[in-house]
């Protein structure tokens, strides 16, 4: 199944799942009108209930149901009569019974509002199917919970496509680390034995042909490491080393390495820190990270430009800006610049169209995010952001 195919029916059925809470929000009127009796209030129910396509439920404290509405037999091919009385307990698949009891049923009991929980229920077939369901307690006026009222949608096919989705991004992962690793090797040959000619004979008639042969073999290395990097970074052990670090440290190393990458564009480079507060990082990536968008920054901008590199902590992050003075970004691009492999119509510099991406997953693995300001002609500002850690919380 293509990936765009899966995203689609994902939205679709993510749309659809409005259905049962609207039904639930129903639900909850018939309490709030506080109607005269218990059994007039039990037949509203059923007026409603029995009008949806969704299972709801009334059930004793317990659990056990007093109320089916008749979706039941196409949902679960079961009779509603059969199950009234019955432990819905004994139908919920082994493997959520304790996760069905702490996030739905323990929290209802306690008089908490509606509360979702996914789970696997036991079809009249004896195969399960996935259910998403909202509990709710209904309260007697002293403040009791009397009963819980539930509704509940089957989501086996939203289920079915993210495990396709799931799929779908492992299978890319690993054809981007294999393609990645089976490169590795051959480049690093090439590169090396063109190197080795140079020094041989540096004054031969193919040089600037072996130049040029060290120079594209470098660039296809780093792109090559840049998808292993992308591919490691969605596997189950993400390639990242977690470290206490005082912001101070982080970016004096960051100030050295950006204002020599300036001076090789003929850029310079303004720098204003605010050095107070401590994150937890893995250093060399968070540094690969803004040193991408440095280097966007001097790449991109007119020669003799200046480059501000900023920092500040506040509202419990830090933020670390980078401001360029160059050609700009359309409105209509700027929520593009993020993706691989894109970049912007016109633009002759070299470049895989990897760095904004990588920079990206790197400060999202960080819990953090990178905000992208700009105006055609008048220069960009990309923030690169992540949470400081509070008072206690340093430990590795």
């Amino acid at each position: 199944m293509r990936l765009s195919t899966v995203l689609r029916r994902l939205r679709r059925i993510v749309a659809a799942g409005a259905l049962a809470f609207l039904v639930f929000r129903g639900l909850r009127v018939l309490r709030a009108r506080r109607l005269g009796s218990p059994s007039g209030r039990d037949e509203q129910f059923r007026l409603l209930a029995e009008k949806t396509s969704d299972l709801v439920c009334l059930h004793e404290p317990d659990g056990r149901y007093l109320y089916i509405s008749p979706s039941c037999r196409r949902l679960l091919g079961f009779e509603p009569e059969d199950l009234l009385g019955t432990d819905p307990y004994n139908l919920f698949h082994p493997k959520d019974l304790e996760r069905i009891r702490s996030e739905a049923h323990e929290k209802a009991l306690e008089g908490q509002g509606a509360v979702s929980v996914t789970y696997r229920i036991r079809k009249a077939s004896g195969e399960y199917t996935w259910f998403e369901t909202l509990t709710e307690p209904i309260l007697d006026d002293s403040g009791e919970v009397v009963r819980l009222q539930t509704a509940s949608r089957d989501v086996s096919e939203r289920k079915r496509a993210e495990q396709a989705l799931a799929e779908a991004a492992r299978a890319r992962a690993e054809f981007l680390a294999e393609v990645s690793h089976e490169l590795r090797t051959p480049l690093t040959v090439i590169r090396g034995n063109a190197e080795v000619g140079l020094e041989l004979d540096r004054d031969c008639e193919h040089e600037e042909v072996l130049r040029e042969i060290v120079r594209e073999s470098s660039t296809m290395s780093r792109m090559v490491e840049d998808l292993l990097f992308l591919a490691r970074s969605e596997s189950a052990a993400p390639p990242f080393r977690m470290e206490p670090m005082e912001t101070q440290v982080l970016l004096t190393g960051l100030e050295r390495r950006a204002g020599a990458l300036a001076a090789e564009h003929d850029a310079t480079l303004a720098t204003t820190f605010e050095e107070n507060g401590i994150v937890r990082v893995d250093p060399v990536r968070v540094e690969q990270a803004i040193m991408a968008l440095v280097d966007n920054a001097v790449k991109y901008g007119p020669e003799g430009q200046r480059v501000t590199l900023r920092s500040d902590c506040s509202s419990g992050e830090l933020r670390v800006e980078v401001e360029d003075q160059g050609p700009g970004i359309p409105d209509t691009a700027l929520p593009q610049v993020f993706e691989r492999f894109y970049r912007l119509a016109g633009v002759e510099q070299p470049g895989s169209g990897l760095g904004l991406s990588i920079a990206q997953t790197i400060a999202e693995a960080h819990g953090g995010r990178i905000e992208a300001e700009s105006q055609p002609g008048e220069g960009t500002r990309m923030s690169f952001v992540l949470p400081l850690l509070q008072e206690g919380s340093q430990a590795t």
